[in-house]
C-alpha cells in the first residue's frame, strides 16, 4: 500500500519516499446477490509510516515513526461484466468502514513526539477496482486497487488550528489517505 498524511511530503524531501510503499494482508468474504451485484466484508492488517513536522523545529530534521493499522470495510460491489462466470472480470466498489492504529514507534521530534496520539479509531470510506480471472474450477486470481480515507487521526497525528495557521507543511487535507493495491488468489463456492 502507499500511504500519504500529514508530512508525508518530507519523505520525498528526503529522498525516502519508498518508505510510503509497505505491505499489507487482509481476507475478503463476499457473496453475490446477482451476477451483477455483491457485497464483501474486508478485513486488512498493515504497517504504516508517518512522520510529525520538520517545518516546526530549527533544524528541520526528518522524524518519522511507524505504526500499525487493522482495518475493517463493508462494500458494495458491482461487476462490469458476469461474475461468477470462467473468464475475466472487473468490478467495481466502495464501502464504509473503521481503522484502528496502534503501536506506533517514537519519532525522535524534541517536542512535537507527545502530539501523536497512540490508539485511535477512525472512520473511513474507499472505492476501488478489481480485475480477477476465474479458472474453470472456481478458482482464480485478482488485483484490487483502492484508494482509502480515514478521519484526520488515523495516524496519531490531527493539526490544531494553530498548526494550520502558523506553520508551513500541513496541506490541510482533513483525511489520511492510502492506496493499496492487493494481489492475490480467491475461490468462488
Amino acid at each position: 500500500m502507499y500511504s500519504i498524511s500529514e508530512n508525508t511530503f518530507v519523505y520525498g524531501e528526503r529522498g525516502r519516499g519508498g518508505e510510503l510503499f509497505t505491505p499489507s494482508f487482509g481476507l475478503n468474504l463476499g457473496y453475490d446477490i446477482s451476477r451483477q451485484i455483491g457485497f464483501r466484508l474486508s478485513f486488512a492488517y498493515g504497517k504504516n509510516p508517518g512522520a510529525t513536522n520538520n517545518r516546526q523545529t530549527s533544524s528541520g530534521g526528518f522524524y518519522p515513526y511507524q505504526y500499525q493499522s487493522v482495518n475493517f470495510f463493508a462494500d458494495g460491489m458491482l461487476s462490469l461484466s458476469k461474475a461468477g462466470e470462467e473468464g475475466f472480470n472487473t468490478r467495481l466498489y466502495g464501502g464504509i468502514g473503521l481503522g484502528y492504529s496502534f503501536g506506533f514507534t517514537e519519532s525522535g521530534h524534541p517536542w512535537q513526539a507527545g502530539y501523536v496520539t497512540t490508539q485511535n479509531l477512525a472512520p473511513g470510506f474507499r472505492f476501488g477496482v478489481i480485475a480477477e480471472y476465474l479458472f474453470s474450477f472456481g478458482l482464480g486470481i485478482f488485483a484490487d486497487l483502492c484508494g482509502e480515507a480515514y478521519a484526520d487521526n488515523f495516524n496519531g497525528l490531527k493539526p490544531t488550528d494553530e498548526d494550520f495557521n502558523n506553520y508551513k507543511g500541513y496541506p490541510g487535507f482533513p483525511f489520511d489517505l492510502r492506496a493499496p493495491l492487493s494481489l492475490g488468489v480467491l475461490y468462488r463456492f
